[in-house]
């Protein structure tokens, strides 16, 4: 799949990076992989097995329904590593950052299924600051 599409970024986007932390792209991959992601993604979304924090947004103030969070899908559909998606965004984030792609890494994939309208709105945050840590954690 890797390779079908290559997205480049001129020094201006560069520049705009570097100013203010962000850029928006077009796109990063084509509507075809898109549409075979969003297939893999209901896949994995009804399989059982997947590594998922399930999230009650009625419970929490939200209007209703469940929100996943699916840790490491590429365990169910490993083929997901392949993407131009996963590609492309490597390979801008290297650019971006000024270093080798090599050096740019992830952790493993994750998908947040959030049903439209469901849930309490979020403003924009570092999810870190969300997380539950063991009391000791270390810092450096």
């Amino acid at each position: 799949m890797a390779g079908a599409f290559c997205p480049t970024l001129d020094p201006a986007q560069v520049a705009f990076f570097e100013a203010n932390g962000y850029l928006a792209l077009e796109a990063v991959t084509t509507a075809g992989e898109i549409a075979w992601l969003r297939g893999a993604y209901d896949e994995i979304l009804a399989d059982q097995r997947a590594l998922r924090l399930r999230y009650d947004a009625g419970a929490a103030g939200g209007t209703s329904g469940v929100i996943d969070q699916i840790f490491l899908p590429e365990r169910q559909r490993p083929e997901l590593r392949e993407t131009s998606y996963l590609a492309n965004a490597q390979r801008l984030a290297s650019e971006l950052l000024g270093v080798d792609r090599s050096e740019v890494h992830y952790g493993g994939l994750m998908m947040i299924y959030k049903p439209a309208g469901d849930g309490r709105d979020v403003p924009w945050h570092q999810d870190e600051v969300y997380w539950e840590f063991p009391a000791q954690r270390c810092h450096s």
